[in-house]
């Protein structure tokens, strides 16, 4: 087998899956406006998909040919919301079936709880919690909602339950970074990583990086104010580089401007609609889901989105980050 590779020798082996472009969420670096005060949106919107969105069948044969094309070794399933599409823990056993070492899940966590025995007979290998705030003011500054108490509930019930949980949090100047030592205290005492992650200029924020931007550095400064700590060797291809604290417990840092990583990124984004994308930076999704019995133009296809990976900054892109997927 040829394996896909670009002239840097990148080469795609973790995909992203998006789900569907709903969420219950307004988070502000996702829908790219000002979260509006009031209650959190309650409706899964007929089960998460629009009317453009693919079915399982799709999916399935979507994934088959790109692992086929390009062995994966990892699997993301993200939205949107992905817990509030039907075809999720379908999906999961599906990957599994087809040999996929990683299967996991990015959520925000609302509807957890009443998928955590269905995740765990699934044997989900990873679950990515957002979370960017402790408290109901920054949360509602982050996501439209003041109900943190619920999210912070459902990420104890998730690890007293056996679910491999990471937390997610974008610090943004201006809107959260008094939260990054409240958060890192909150996954010590649960003994789970936390991963920051800078904020992405994306959809209607996209030239907004100036503004919001809270970087590598400042963050590690504000973490040096009560802990020491040492960094981890990075593995190849990881977002995330990773501190240890003296004291227990790691943290990692996804610095997408302040330290990219996009020399030896090997992800690929498979949208809700049926189009991959080579890089968050691109907005030219490329269409597939009619390439399926085409090998020749299903690997051209790959090769396209191989040539959209940048070679040194991300620069983020006008499309919004629920539709190509976190």
């Amino acid at each position: 087998m040829t394996i896909l590779s670009d002239t840097y020798g990148r080469r795609f082996q973790k995909l992203r899956v998006s789900l569907t472009n709903q969420c219950n969420f307004n988070c502000i670096y996702c829908v790219g406006k000002e979260p509006v005060a009031g209650p959190l949106v309650q409706s899964a919107r007929s089960g998460g998909s629009d009317s453009s969105s693919i079915g399982l069948k799709e999916y399935q044969n979507i994934i088959t040919k790109i692992h086929q094309a390009t062995p994966l070794k990892q699997i993301r399933f993200t939205g949107g919301e992905p817990l509030i599409s039907p075809y999720l823990i379908g999906l999961i056993n599906y990957c599994k079936s087809l040999g996929i070492e990683n299967v996991g899940l990015t959520t925000n966590g609302w509807y957890l709880e009443n998928k955590m025995k269905a995740l765990l007979e699934s044997g989900i290998d990873s679950i990515n919690i957002s979370f960017d705030g402790i408290s109901d003011e920054y949360i509602q500054r982050m996501a439209g909602h003041s109900q943190a108490y619920k999210v912070k509930q459902t990420i104890k019930l998730a690890v007293s339950a056996g679910l491999p949980v990471k937390l997610n949090a974008v610090v943004m100047k201006g809107k959260n970074e008094a939260e990054v030592l409240p958060l890192l205290e909150f996954a010590r005492k649960l003994n789970i990583p936390l991963r920051y992650i800078e904020y992405m200029s994306m959809g209607d924020l996209h030239h907004s990086k100036n503004r919001y931007l809270f970087t590598q550095d400042e963050i590690l400064e504000t973490i040096g104010t009560r802990y020491n700590f040492k960094r981890l060797e990075r593995e190849s291809g990881s977002t995330a580089k990773y501190w240890e604290l003296s004291n227990g417990g790691v943290f990692g840092i996804i610095a997408n401007y302040s330290a990219p990583f996009c020399s030896d990124c090997n992800r690929l984004r498979l949208d809700s609609r049926g189009k991959i994308y080579g890089c968050l930076s691109s907005n030219k999704g490329i269409e597939v889901k009619q390439l399926i019995d085409n090998d020749d133009k299903f690997k051209n296809a790959l090769k396209e989105a191989l040539g959209q990976k940048q070679t040194l900054h991300f620069t983020g892109s006008t499309l919004s980050m629920k539709y190509i997927g976190g």
